[in-house]
């Protein structure tokens, strides 16, 4: 999931959006918690419905929505939510997280939408020549 979210984050347009879903602290609030860290809770919650990913040999797998707060310094910084299903090839480097969608806690109507498109797998590696 690190993989996914670092490639995301590091696209142009989504740098330029994250500052209107992340809430960050104070100037205050980081002189004053120098040692601080961020939390996240997250709370499994099975997705109403019958929602499903098809993969392209017709599998089927249940999607999951797990709400996430994050808190930076001890101030609600931002919500999210991960839709997962099991982390199966292709979607072993997401973790089989296929969407995250975040929005500010001060201004709810600002949302980022991170969605996975597509995914394949790559082809094996040669064997190495000795």
């Amino acid at each position: 999931m690190g993989e996914f979210l670092k490639i995301a984050t590091r696209t142009a347009v989504v740098k330029g959006i994250l500052p209107e879903v992340i809430d960050m602290p104070s100037a205050f609030s980081i002189l004053t918690h120098l040692n601080g860290k961020a939390v996240f809770q997250a709370k499994e919650i099975p997705f109403d419905g019958d929602s499903f990913l098809t993969f392209s040999d017709g599998t089927k797998e249940t999607v999951f929505r797990v709400p996430i707060t994050i808190d930076l310094l001890g101030q609600r910084s931002s919500n999210a939510i991960l839709y997962v299903v099991q982390a199966r090839p292709p979607l072993l480097l997401s973790a089989g997280v296929t969407e995250m969608d975040f929005s500010s806690p001060k201004r709810p109507s600002n949302v980022l939408v991170i969605r996975l498109l597509s995914a394949r797998l790559g082809l094996p590696h040669p064997p190495a020549l000795n």
